[in-house]
């Protein structure tokens, strides 16, 4: 029998409690940031300064990221709504090194921004 992926960051869990760590927050991809906010307290913002995608809005990504959690949330912009939306949620090891889009946080295209900014400082834009 195959055992869940996570099991790998968190071997020391039993399944009842990894499957409560998975569930106890009910988040999915498109949902509003706010809702995000809501649920997770002290996150990080960072902003991805490599060149906006058109299927992301065209916009650079804005990631919120607990460490000690292990988790991150991706947010790209819906041009047609006008706000940006959870693109992809993120779950690593705890206290580790977060990759986001196989970019190491130590490059400089890797940018901390205000906690919960939905958009990178104007002096960030990497149309500038």
């Amino acid at each position: 029998m195959r055992s869940h992926p996570l099991r790998r960051l968190w071997p020391s869990l039993s399944a009842p409690v990894l499957l409560l760590c998975l569930c106890a927050v009910p988040l999915r991809a498109e949902d509003p940031p706010e809702k995000v906010r809501e649920h997770y307290k002290d996150m990080r913002a960072y902003t991805l300064l490599t060149q906006p995608s058109p299927a992301l809005g065209d916009r650079p990504l804005v990631f919120w990221v607990d460490k000690k959690k292990g988790i991150a949330f991706a947010l790209a912009w819906d041009p047609s709504r006008h706000k940006r939306y959870v693109y992809k949620i993120i779950v690593f090891e705890a206290n580790k090194d977060f990759c986001p889009e196989q970019e190491k946080t130590s490059s400089p295209k890797w940018q901390q921004i205000p906690p919960y900014a939905a958009e990178p400082p104007r002096e960030l834009s990497p149309e500038r």
